[in-house]
């Protein structure tokens, strides 16, 4: 008798412990600690609505390079008059109703070059092309840079300072210039190195007189691959696997 009355009482005790020890446990949202600033970081208040966030400083912004000059505004066309007293050019260019001819003001600072080399105004002569820089629409001509014209056609000769090629209504010798260039398949060459009925495509000198460039206007990576057999006439370059037949999966019709 003894021995249950124990073991009700400790029975009782344990379910006591448990009821008042999950009461306990519960706790409330007053009970809960809200976490505390760390010492030395400034506290964040929370933001109100209809608050715009704060306006980044102008450190932020992204800064001009001491010296740099914007891009400004720029004009290809063929050199029409030029007035070195006014200090003023014509440029010809294709309009909607024909050539149109609009005047620029040179800046006093104006910088002149010649195929990248720097140069007077004087030397400016009418028909060469030229690109023309200015601050912005309206604003006076800055740069001025004359480039000689490009011209292709097949050659018809060449010699050890010379090109001729042919044209629509009749060929034209060329002398290569003192610094001038010439490359094929991407490599510098000579004119020795080309042949009759070449095409080549000739960067011509700020007055048209001597070729800067003479090129066949490949690049490096046009070249043929060591080793590469030629395509034979008529026969089909064999599919990569995972291409797709443009002519379609059909299957050629049996023959009865």
């Amino acid at each position: 008798m003894a021995r249950e009355s124990r073991r009700f009482l400790c029975a009782l005790a344990a379910s006591a412990a448990f009821a008042f020890g999950g009461v306990r446990s519960v706790a409330s949202a007053d009970d809960v600690k809200k976490p505390q600033p760390v010492p030395g970081e400034a506290v964040k208040k929370p933001a109100a609505e209809g608050d715009k966030p704060a306006a980044k400083p102008d450190g932020d912004k992204p800064k001009v390079k001491p010296g740099a000059k914007p891009d400004g505004t720029r004009t290809f066309g063929r050199l029409g008059k030029v007035n070195a007293a006014t200090k003023t050019i014509t440029i010809l260019r294709k309009g909607d109703g024909g050539v149109r001819e609009d005047e620029f003001k040179l800046a006093d600072d104006v910088a002149v070059t010649f195929d990248g080399k720097p140069g007077k105004v004087d030397a400016l002569k009418p028909d060469m092309m030229v690109e023309v820089v200015s601050a912005g629409e309206g604003k006076a001509i800055t740069a001025v840079r004359a480039t000689g014209q490009k011209v292709n056609g097949i050659v018809k000769s060449v010699t050890a300072d010379t090109i001729t090629i042919g044209g629509k209504v009749e060929d034209r010798t060329v002398k290569l210039a003192a610094d001038g260039k010439v490359t094929l398949q991407g490599k510098d060459a000579k004119l020795s190195d080309i042949k009759a009925g070449d095409k080549v495509i000739i960067q011509l000198t700020a007055d048209d007189s001597a070729a800067l460039l003479v090129t066949d206007g490949a690049g490096a990576g046009d070249e043929p691959k060591p080793g590469a057999k030629p395509e034979k006439p008529g026969v089909k370059p064999a599919e990569k696997p995972g291409e797709k037949n443009p002519e379609g999966d059909k299957k050629p019709p049996v023959e009865k």
